[in-house]
């Protein structure tokens, strides 16, 4: 992994809590890295493993969210929005 490759976040502190605004290089499920913005409006987690948020492919939003998995951030996709289609799974991907 180079270094433009390792995963970076950004938070944001509004009053006591810190919010994730976003992340560089989340692992998407066809095994590319993009960049992961917070969908939440308040930037906070709806579960304690994962956190809503969007990539764009081309200029499309893909809406899922960030988890952390064994190489860093990981997005995944939420299969009942729209334009889930343009993040495939890569049979190497889905194997990890």
């Amino acid at each position: 992994m180079t270094s433009d490759e390792i995963p970076t976040q950004e938070w944001v502190t509004r009053g006591p809590w810190q919010q994730f605004v976003k992340v560089t290089n989340a692992i998407c499920q066809d095994g590319r890295r993009r960049t992961a913005h917070s969908a939440s409006v308040d930037g906070v987690a709806d579960t304690f493993f994962s956190i809503p948020a969007f990539v764009y492919v081309g200029s499309k939003r893909v809406y899922g969210y960030v988890t952390s998995g064994d190489d860093g951030y990981e997005f995944r996709a939420y299969l009942y929005r729209k334009n889930h289609a343009l993040i495939r799974p890569t049979p190497l991907a889905a194997h990890r």
